[in-house]
């Protein structure tokens, strides 16, 4: 009940799920993006690896680039640290879900192998004990849902368009934060929450040592072999 992808790519390439954009510094002013790029070479040879990425706004706007070149040994990978510095940044919030996204190509002796697009929400944000959420600097109720991932009568398997649907309404009824019960949903689901605006808290696991039910038909069987490379899987693929 989830698509799944056949991908082929050129032998020196951006690893899978190895795109990571961060933004350590945010104010109204001005924010600091940090990128993250392990570049892998699954050639026989050493190859000359030119990193160039850009910093696009929501309206596909050019707003900061930076180029990097290393070595990559054959049958190795490099991280590639890239930052930049955005000005007057547009910040995500429910209310103004605005997009950047950092576009990446790899370039091996001068010629392009890769490239990869990350998505941008530019905000900042802290729990405090007497306040409650601070997001961008206010305030903020958390009004969220608890959502499974089956579609009702559709059955499980995922539809975008249905799950577009679902979350208008939920937007209507006045909410603006999801839970995912009880595991990690597919990846459009995280772009729709993006695009839409909505906050998520992922969850990885129905069960964990324990089981549920007496049979013992869910994840607690798999939970001591799989739990932490299925927990590093969730966090790799959705945290941009």
């Amino acid at each position: 009940y989830r698509r799944v992808w056949l991908t082929t790519l050129n032998p020196v390439h951006v690893a899978h799920w190895g795109h990571f954009v961060s933004t350590p510094e945010v104010s109204a002013e001005k924010a600091s993006v940090r990128l993250q790029t392990e570049v892998e070479n699954k050639s026989d040879k050493t190859a000359k690896v030119t990193l160039k990425s850009v910093v696009l706004d929501p309206q596909g706007r050019p707003v900061a680039e930076a180029t990097s070149t290393h070595d990559v040994p054959a049958g190795g990978m490099h991280p590639f640290d890239q930052n930049f510095m955005v000005k007057n940044p547009m910040l995500w919030s429910p209310d103004t879900p605005d997009l950047y996204k950092v576009v990446s190509t790899v370039l091996t002796d001068g010629k392009r192998s890769d490239e990869v697009t990350s998505p941008l929400g530019i905000r900042w944000f802290e729990f405090t004990k007497d306040k409650g959420l601070i997001f961008n600097g206010e305030e903020m109720d958390v009004k969220g849902v608890c959502l499974h991932h089956d579609l009702g009568p559709l059955g499980t398997a995922f539809h975008p368009r249905a799950m577009e649907r679902r979350l208008e309404i939920l937007r209507e009824m006045g909410c603006n934060a999801i839970r995912t019960a009880h595991n990690p949903q597919d990846p459009e689901f995280y772009a729709l929450c993006d695009r839409m605006g909505f906050l998520v808290m992922n969850e990885a696991f129905d069960e964990w040592k324990i089981p549920k039910l007496a049979a013992n038909q869910g994840y607690a069987r798999h939970f001591e072999e799989w739990s932490e490379t299925d927990l590093a899987g969730m966090v790799r693929r959705d945290r941009n």
